[in-house]
């Protein structure tokens, strides 16, 4: 067999590996199936393709540090971002027991945040800024651009009910039984009832109207 076609299959191996999709920690089993040489190209790589959606994603929260008015300052974001990134790694890699589990509940976690801004925003967009858009100013300018107090309270209540029907590897809900138990409902739950919260309270509050 050609070098080649060994370094592929070398390659592959970990991807339809069993013990990979069940390991609490599968970076023990990549490096246990490749040779070491191989192993380091495969995690220089591995971070090669990450570091552009880290570096995307950093400034995306820059963004939205700004926009919710929780901090202004560059270096104050880069210092809030760094410890955070640290604490979350710190966490999973020394604290926590089960490097699966305790990725997959923080993926649920981060599905609840982003399935609840999703709802509101669809909903915000429907209501308010179907036909003429978002004004310049709500996006650019920071003394015209307001909190807005209908999206947040619709966030937090929508993210709190979805983790009361959720199991994570911080938090057990309560009514995380039934149906709730072993799937992805709640992400769903979280994404209606935000949604319907937003709806109510813009129509009993429209503080945001369009321009």
């Amino acid at each position: 067999m050609h070098w080649l076609d060994k370094l592929c299959c070398r390659l592959q191996l970990p991807s339809g590996s069993e013990k990979l999709a069940q390991s609490a920690n599968p970076i023990e089993v990549i490096k246990g199936a490749l040779p070491t040489n191989l192993a380091i190209i495969y995690y220089i790589t591995a971070i090669g393709g990450l570091t552009p959606q880290c570096f995307l994603g950093l400034k995306s929260s820059k963004l939205v540090l700004k926009a919710a008015h929780l901090i202004w300052d560059d270096k104050l974001i880069l210092l809030f971002q760094t410890i955070i990134v640290t604490v979350i790694l710190a966490i999973i890699l020394f604290i926590a027991q089960d490097f699966q589990g305790t990725l997959e509940g923080f993926l649920g976690i981060i599905g609840k945040l982003l399935a609840a801004w999703s709802s509101i925003f669809l909903v915000d967009y429907l209501m308010l800024r179907w036909k003429q858009g978002y004004s310049e100013k709500l996006l650019t300018d920071p003394v015209y651009n307001q909190i807005n107090y209908n999206g947040v309270i619709s966030w937090i209540v929508g993210f709190v009910i979805g983790m009361l029907f959720s199991k994570t590897f911080i938090f057990n809900g309560p009514f995380a039984t039934g149906i709730f138990a072993g799937n992805s409902l709640n992400v769903l739950l979280t994404l209606v009832v935000s949604g319907g919260i937003y709806f109510i309270l813009t129509l009993c509050h429209p503080q945001n109207k369009a321009e």
